[in-house]
């Protein structure tokens, strides 16, 4: 069975080396981007191939709502986990009704990440 794949994204290039290395030890093949414009091309070359999105909610140019959007758009019931420092009531409200399926408190530990990760890869493939 090939590995599940996992798309992050964040604009801070620390966050996204540290969460591919620990996706990649639990045996997850990650993407790994800080750009959205990146994030997005490559999705768009082959939107079937992944199996999970998990952006940051704050970055410069395009939100992680506006992009699970655009996502979704182009592959409706994908997975997408948005992670935020400050998630309000408002926030879940619009995640929500974007289709996102989880919002993820930052900072979180590498053990919440996985844990997520694996639940909502998890729940793709019952489907």
């Amino acid at each position: 069975m090939p590995r599940q794949h996992v798309l992050y994204l964040d604009d801070e290039w620390q966050l996204v080396m540290l969460a591919r290395c620990a996706l990649e030890r639990l045996g997850y093949q990650v993407s790994a981007f800080t750009l959205a414009t990146e994030a997005l091309t490559a999705f768009k070359s082959d939107p079937s191939q992944y199996d999970l999105v998990v952006t940051d909610y704050n970055m410069p140019g395009v939100s992680g709502l506006d992009l699970a959007r655009e996502l979704l758009a182009l592959r409706p019931g994908l997975p997408v986990l948005l992670v935020s420092g400050y998630i309000s009531e408002e926030l879940k409200a619009n995640a929500r009704d974007a289709g996102v399926s989880g919002l993820i408190y930052k900072p979180t530990t590498i053990d919440e990440l996985g844990d997520a990760v694996h639940r909502f890869v998890a729940m793709q493939h019952k489907t």
